[in-house]
């Protein structure tokens, strides 16, 4: 009141800010349980899926062209694609069927501390390469990981949110694979 008009003014601020926050309070109960509600509904009927499973999607369809790519062409030795994030070396028989992977950066989902908090995503880069030559004893395809660190990104507040368990570790790939004529 000492204020006069401008104190006025300051608690009505005040007040109105007082019942908004008492209102957000409440809500935030309900919420929070539709919402986790609606989480586990989702998971149940298989609307949330993870970007690793759509991977093993894709690979599993590369997989079967690279046999029918086989039947149809007896001289084929290997089958190489990419672009699915995830490098990889599978053998068919005598046969090889190669993933590049990609060449750019990959975000990886990790959980934070506290479970009120979205996911935060961590930069990685996994960047390889294969040599594919004829040696002695068939074909030879080599293997070699490039490594590369990515910029800091996250803020301080990410890194201290984000749990140390780490990036999930890749599928190893041999250094040296022969593919025996």
């Amino acid at each position: 009141e000492s204020l006069g008009f401008v104190g006025s003014v300051f608690q009505l601020i005040l007040t109105v800010n007082l019942f908004l926050m008492i209102q957000l309070a409440i809500l935030a109960v309900p919420a929070f349980l539709l919402l986790r509600d609606a989480k586990h509904t989702a998971r149940r009927f298989g609307l949330n899926v993870e970007p690793a499973e759509l991977t093993g999607q894709k690979e599993g369809a590369y997989l079967e062209a690279a046999g029918e790519v086989f039947d149809a062409n007896p001289d084929v030795v290997a089958f190489i694609y990419g672009h699915t994030h995830k490098p990889s070396l599978r053998r068919i028989n005598n046969r090889a069927v190669i993933n590049t992977g990609t060449w750019i950066k990959q975000f990886h989902p990790m959980r934070v501390r506290f479970g009120m908090f979205p996911r935060i995503y961590v930069p990685s880069y996994r960047l390889s390469s294969y040599r594919i030559s004829e040696g002695e004893d068939g074909i030879v395809i080599e293997y070699q990981a490039q490594k590369k660190k990515p910029a800091q990104e996250l803020t301080r507040l990410q890194r201290f949110l984000v749990t140390r368990s780490g990036i999930p570790a890749p599928e190893p790939i041999p250094a040296r694979t022969v593919l025996p004529e």
